[in-house]
Formats: structure tokens, C-alpha cells, sequence
């Protein structure tokens, strides 16, 4: 069982380095959002996706360790947590560092969530932004009022300026 244990901190540990990385990434990322920087955007993008991969097969033998551990414990996969197992080892000589490396994971988690988080409003904002513009560029260029409604459909004609037939 040491071993698993064992097994289990490193990968947690090369997941908490993987997903500070991801984070560093994801904030370079906010920034070129910011301001607009797309050239860069895309290279932080292609960077991102070189370290998923390898979170993605860290997930993977994170999972297959925690089957062992289940198996070992006589315990269901699915009733297994990593703060489950953390309170089962209490009185295990692993368990200070099993605690504080899932406490880690959590909070490089948490953070890389946060950070999405305000990416994904950021992106958002931009693409309303994008919207009106479009709309109000169309606008311009018709007798009726042109947008979408509440369900994404077209509420009034649309008249390209670009239509030289008009």
C-alpha cells in the first residue's frame, strides 16, 4: 500500500507543476485578450496544448493508482476520493504528505479555474462587443432595424453593404 501511496504523490505532484504551468499560461493568455493580441494569443494556445496531453495522462494514472488503492482497500472506485483517502491514512506515516500535496492540487485546480473563469468572460465580452458592431454597422446601412432576439433569430431584413444590388 506504501508503494501506491507513493505512486499516487508523485503523479499528484507532476499534475500541481502541470497545472502551474497551465495557469502562467492562462494568464499570459488573459493579457494578450486584453489587448488583442492575437499572434500571441494563438502561440500561448499552441503552447497550452503541448502541456494537456501530458495532464491528461497524468489524470489517467492518477485514476488507474486510485483503482489499485480501492482494490487494496476493499473500497468502491466511486466512493473514492483523494480527501477520502487522505482521512483514511490518518494514521499512516504518509499521510502529512499525501494531505499536503491534495491540498496543493486543489488549489492549483482552483486557481487555473479561476483564471478560465475570467478568460471566458473576457472572451465573452469581446464577442457582444463584436456583435453590437456588426449590428450597428448593418443598422446603418438598412431602413429597419436588424439584431437578434432573445433566441438568436434575425429580427428585421438584413442588407449587406457589400451587396452591390442592395
Amino acid at each position: 500500500m506504501a508503494g501506491l501511496i507513493s505512486n499516487l504523490i508523485e503523479v499528484l505532484q507532476g499534475q500541481v507543476v502541470l497545472y502551474q504551468q497551465i495557469s502562467a499560461l492562462s494568464a499570459q493568455k488573459k493579457e494578450y485578450i486584453i489587448k488583442n493580441d492575437i499572434e500571441n494569443l494563438r502561440k500561448i494556445v499552441a503552447e497550452e496544448n503541448m502541456v494537456v496531453p501530458r495532464v491528461m495522462r497524468g489524470d489517467k494514472e492518477r485514476e488507474r493508482i486510485m483503482k489499485d488503492i480501492c482494490m487494496v482497500l476493499n473500497k468502491k472506485d466511486e466512493d473514492m476520493t483523494l480527501s477520502y483517502l487522505v482521512t483514511l491514512m490518518e494514521n499512516q506515516p504518509e499521510h502529512a504528505e499525501l494531505q499536503d500535496i491534495v491540498e496543493r492540487t486543489k488549489t492549483a485546480v482552483y486557481e487555473l479555474n479561476d483564471i478560465n473563469e475570467t478568460n471566458k468572460a473576457l472572451i465573452e465580452n469581446a464577442l457582444e462587443f463584436i456583435d453590437y458592431n456588426i449590428n450597428l454597422i448593418h443598422s446603418t446601412f438598412s431602413e429597419t432595424p436588424v439584431g437578434y432576439g432573445s433566441n438568436y433569430e434575425e429580427i428585421g431584413e438584413q442588407k449587406s453593404f457589400l451587396d452591390i444590388n442592395g
